[in-house]
């Protein structure tokens, strides 16, 4: 795979350097260059499979921009352990996007490039970016986009991230906390009659993260008093780190049988490659607290030690081959499609002969009326013969959005077979079914955006990690209920945002999420020096209600659940100033500003402290030619 990677770069690189020398101008009436957003734009591959071909301009606003952590970006509701590049998991439950089988290890699925997510150029001149974050802990980003036309018809480009951050915790190790590479190497082609189209991306991350299993608190400590940060003993050794990589190619293709779009072939091929590895080379760790107290790492966080008594290096390994092949196109106003969906899985640990090839199949379609250009009524379904299965129904309106979502899902395969030095578990789940129900309105006056929303799942045969961090199963029902409203309010140069949540579970007590959620930001904008800088400066505050937060597991990379360690309701106030000075954006940003009132800090999840203050700023360099 490096081979071919590197392989794939130089070929890149050299199409750049040959597009270089040769590409078309645009010419105004004074015959200038005027290059810029509105001559590189990009396309997304569901638009294209939606018959849109949808081109979109560069973003150049700097709204929201001082949002740099993955987990606030795209209106995600998530949280980490405390630091840049840790484990995330969503606040709040969501149905799988798909009914098959996967690997069920997720804590790292944020940092990892998607292929809906992969930008497809058409530009005009050479089209790069540099955006770069620097903070206090050693938080760093760097990323990097580079794209060029070599034809009319045809793009080649990449993007490239450098992630890393320091150790908030325990002042005698100050290693790394976190250490990431993310690449996408995309290019697009398209015959001159658009008969016929390709898009093609390979997608890497390399990500590594020292896991420090939370605090190590001394008998008699409160919440209150583990805020000392660089002071503070963690649970694990230095040695302890886990290390998520993934590969994946994706091919989209599709040919036009007749101009009007009205019937197209498809083919869509996913190849994908995880590894995990969970690595602590002092298992037999021992830390003497202040009372004269022993603390054991193998005994004390780990629950068992099956295979060696000094050092843990287990892996696990997934593999998967995924085809869709159909056909699609619009007629009488319908836009439909047809398909066949094939996945050839394979999952591997080596201290059990767990090698597990297996296969699905299954039978899928779309259908959707247009009611006018911009409402629709949409069905969709995905069925495998007495298997996994997903139908869905959508309503949308320029003022109302619906959708309705039955799901059978099948049990990831971590939770039903591992082998490791400190867990054992094989087992026989049924199949996960969830029912989702959301609606949203939508009401925009001149300055006002209000927008009420609500969220209904019902869940059978839910599997979930125990107090004992090893996956079970309860046949109960449980049903959650989230209700809350998104609004906007502009008064002269001043605007407020506000997302308040209050979300409910009903059903055996196995399923954590805050009863409460809020998010108010407010600032103020102007143009000065004649439009030459745009600024925005305000401040955020984000709280959620208290709740007994999920606990971690490093070695399996499982959030889980503990009834001991209540996580405080507190307000986390950032202020912030975003800019533009022509093409370049960046922004500055104060965290936690209010650290010491009401409390000391904040946790994430139990003995994982929020980032304390800390100051970050960020810019955004855009060339377009």
């Amino acid at each position: 795979m490096r081979v071919i990677l590197r392989k794939t770069v130089w070929l890149l690189c050299a199409c750049l350097l040959l597009a270089s020398q040769a590409t078309a101008q645009i010419l105004d009436d004074s015959t200038k260059q005027v290059y810029g957003p509105f001559s590189t734009r990009y396309r997304l591959e569901r638009d294209l499979f939606n018959g849109t071909d949808t081109l979109y301009t560069i973003d150049t606003t700097y709204n929201a921009y001082h949002d740099y952590l993955f987990e606030y970006q795209n209106g995600r509701l998530y949280h980490n352990l405390g630091e840049m590049g840790t484990a995330m998991e969503p606040l709040y439950y969501e149905l799988p996007e798909t009914p098959g089988v996967d690997l069920g290890m997720h804590a790292f699925d944020g940092y990892a490039f998607q292929p809906s997510d992969v930008r497809y150029f058409d530009t005009r001149s050479p089209f790069s970016s540099l955006y770069y974050v620097q903070g206090t802990a050693g938080q760093q980003m760097l990323i990097t986009t580079l794209s060029r036309n070599i034809t009319p018809t045809w793009n080649v480009g990449l993007r490239w991230r450098r992630m890393s951050s320091d150790k908030q915790l325990d002042a005698n190790n100050r290693d790394k906390r976190s250490d990431d590479h993310g690449l996408v190497i995309q290019s697009s082609y398209h015959t001159p009659d658009n008969r016929y189209w390709a898009l093609v991306s390979f997608l890497h991350l390399n990500h590594q993260v020292s896991e420090s299993g939370g605090i190590l608190p001394d008998p008699g400590d409160t919440q209150d008093s583990l805020f000392d940060y660089e002071q503070e003993r963690v649970r694990l050794s230095a040695t302890a780190s886990n290390r998520d990589k993934r590969n994946q190619w994706h091919l989209y293709q599709q040919f036009n049988l007749d101009p009007q779009k009205g019937v197209q072939l498809f083919h869509i091929l996913d190849q994908k490659r995880h590894w995990d590895r969970y690595i602590d080379d002092e298992v037999n760790r021992e830390v003497t607290l202040i009372n004269g107290e022993v603390f054991r790492t193998a005994t004390d966080f780990y629950p068992h030690v099956y295979l060696s008594a000094t050092s843990t290096q287990h892996k696990v390994d997934f593999a998967a081959l995924e085809n869709t092949l159909g056909t699609k196109g619009r007629l009488l106003g319908f836009q439909y499609s047809f398909y066949y969906f094939r996945r050839d899985l394979w999952y591997d640990q080596p201290y059990a002969d767990l090698l597990t090839p297996k296969n699905e199949g299954y039978g899928g379609a779309t259908l959707k009326y247009f009611l006018n250009d911009s409402n629709y009524v949409e069905t969709e379904g995905l069925y495998q013969l007495a298997g996994a299965y997903r139908f869905a129904g959508r309503f949308n309106t320029n003022w109302l959005n619906v959708e309705y979502v039955r799901q059978r899902s099948a049990p990831p395969l971590l939770a039903q077979s591992y082998v490791g030095n400190h867990f054992i578990w094989n087992n026989e789940f049924d199949y996960v079914r969830g029912d989702r129900l959301r609606g949203q309105a939508q009401l925009r006056l001149r300055r006002f955006a209000f927008r009420p929303y609500a969220d209904i799942h019902t869940l059978n045969n839910y599997i979930y990690y125990g107090t004992d961090a090893q996956p079970a199963q309860t046949p109960d029902r449980l049903l959650t209920f989230s209700a809350g409203v998104q609004t906007e309010v502009r008064f002269g140069r001043f605007a407020e945002e506000l997302h308040a949540r209050v979300t409910q579970v009903t059903g055996p007590d196995v399923l954590r999420m805050p009863p409460w959620y809020f998010h108010n930001r407010f600032y103020y904008q102007n143009n000065l020096f004649q439009n030459a800088l745009s600024l925005q400066v305000g401040f955020d505050v984000r709280m959620k209600g208290s709740y007994y937060a999920n606990a971690y597991m490093p070695v399996t990379q499982q959030f889980y659940l503990q009834n001991d360690f209540l996580v405080e309701s507190y307000p986390i106030v950032d202020l912030f100033m975003n800019a533009r000075i022509k093409r370049v954006n960046l922004f500055l940003k104060l965290s936690q500003i209010n650290q010491g009132y009401p409390a000391n800090g904040y946790f994430m999840t139990p003995y994982y402290p929020g980032m304390q203050r800390s100051f970050v700023f960020g810019v955004h360099w855009q060339f377009f030619d």
